[in-house]
């Protein structure tokens, strides 16, 4: 019995030997990538801070009032949207840490729309919002400024060209800080 199971198996390795030879499934020179690290949450959620203890950046409060005077003269018909205004604190204005920015720190208007006078209506528009104090970003609520309409012949007439909205260099203006909006 011992001779018929050599014999079968020297016919199965045979036979084995007689089998194609796949070129692919022999060893390769290219290494596959090692797997990776196995993640652990409990790192990712660690409340532990490495290196140094970061600061949040400085902020005005909502509500807080911005006085300021323009540096220069605005008008709606030479301005276009997202142009920027320059200006300077009047008052000191606190932010946060028990610190406050001085009068005289330069402060950044965004012209958020304007229309000049006889496009879309007869008088001229611009819309104002502080965008910045200093090295601070802030966003206050905006602004409008209006010029006056044009003569209308009849009560239910097309007016006249109006004026456009207009504010001299050295216009003092308030602006409150609006609450940012939660997430």
């Amino acid at each position: 019995m011992a001779a018929i199971t050599m014999a079968a198996l020297l016919a199965g390795s045979a036979a084995a030997a007689q089998r194609p030879v796949d070129s692919s499934v022999q060893a390769s020179p290219i290494k596959p990538p090692a797997p990776a690290p196995a993640v652990d949450s409990s790192v990712e959620a660690s409340p532990v801070v490495v290196g140094p203890k970061t600061t949040p950046p400085p902020h005005i409060a909502a509500g807080t009032a911005i006085a300021l005077r323009l540096e220069r003269a605005a008008n709606s018909a030479q301005m276009k949207n997202g142009d920027t205004l320059a200006a300077v604190l009047t008052a000191a204005v606190p932010v946060s840490g028990g610190k406050s920015l001085p009068a005289g720190t330069k402060v950044g208007l965004s012209v958020v729309e304007t229309i000049p006078a006889g496009k879309l209506q007869s008088a001229g528009e611009f819309t104002l919002q502080v965008v910045s104090v200093g090295a601070v970003n802030v966003a206050t609520e905006p602004q409008e400024f209006e010029g006056k309409p044009g003569h209308k012949d009849l009560p239910d007439s097309a007016p006249a060209k109006g004026t456009e909205a207009t504010l001299p260099a050295g216009a003092k203006l308030t602006f409150h800080v609006q609450a940012m909006p939660k997430m």
